[in-house]
């Protein structure tokens, strides 16, 4: 069975307008969010991932080229549709407040709900599901601050999950987490991706990690460029190589991550 596009890009280039001048941090980049799938953004730090991330997520506009979500124009799609369709899971860590895990992930259903917010029984169950998907259940009425950092994203992720997006974003979702954690964090995410046909784009710098969960990655090359691929294809064509072509490392093939140079 062939993945559905959910997400394509065309000749799209991301950055910032400043007094009239563009500064680009991605140029031309054409690439595919398929269903049931995860990619894997990876890219060297300041390389544009996290501004890609909010410009195909309508936080900000590109500055040229053409996004489309289910082959809709992005720019067409009203913010409480784009809402039902895009979830995502920034990079910050989280601000505990006074929120018990359960109504953190309820607000995944804002989108859903009427004007005064209030969750109907099918509301409750989103909320209930996507508790469960991620192994929270039991911990529905402890306050965030109560919560190790891993299990504050799971959080997070079931927030995402409750809003019930065919296509979800992650900005760097195991960032600040311990090895047993991201593991964990990244099994579920797939998981996730396949069981629930969501077209997942995760922000990464774990290359071993990336490789073990993505079906397709993009890569951020130098010179804000941009290509695509199944990672055998990338690793065979010599593209992960180009990835960090300005440092003193390789990608090793057989280890499926990068290392220092030796002579």
């Amino acid at each position: 069975m062939t993945s559905q596009p959910q997400l394509q890009t065309i000749g799209l280039s991301a950055g910032y307008r400043n007094r009239r001048k563009e500064i680009p941090v991605i140029t031309d980049a054409t690439l595919t969010l398929y269903a049931g799938e995860v990619t894997c953004l990876l890219g060297a730090n300041g390389a544009g991932k996290s501004t890609l991330l909010r410009t195909i997520a309508g936080l900000q506009p590109p500055l040229s080229g053409q996004i489309s979500v289910a082959g809709r124009p992005l720019a067409q799609i009203p913010r409480k549709e784009l809402a039902k369709t895009v979830s995502a899971v920034y990079t910050e860590r989280t601000l505990a407040g006074a929120l018990t895990v359960r109504e953190t992930v309820a607000l995944g259903r804002q989108p859903h709900t009427g004007f005064f917010g209030r969750l109907s029984p099918s509301d409750n169950e989103a909320v209930d599901n996507a508790m469960e998907a991620v192994g929270i259940s039991d911990m529905a009425d402890r306050f965030l601050a109560t919560l190790s950092d891993g299990e504050r994203q799971k959080s997070m992720i079931a927030r995402a999950i409750a809003q019930q997006t065919p296509i979800m974003l992650l900005d760097e979702p195991t960032s600040f987490l311990d090895v047993a954690s991201r593991l964990e964090i990244s099994a579920l995410l797939h998981r996730l991706a396949v069981e629930r046909n969501i077209a997942m784009l995760i922000s990464t710098h774990d290359i071993a990690d990336a490789m073990s969960i993505a079906s397709r990655l993009w890569l951020v090359l130098p010179e804000h460029k941009m290509t695509e691929g199944t990672p055998a294809n990338l690793i065979t064509d010599g593209q992960m190589d180009r990835l960090f072509s300005n440092r003193a490392i390789r990608f090793d093939p057989d280890l499926l991550d990068f290392r220092l140079k030796t002579e």
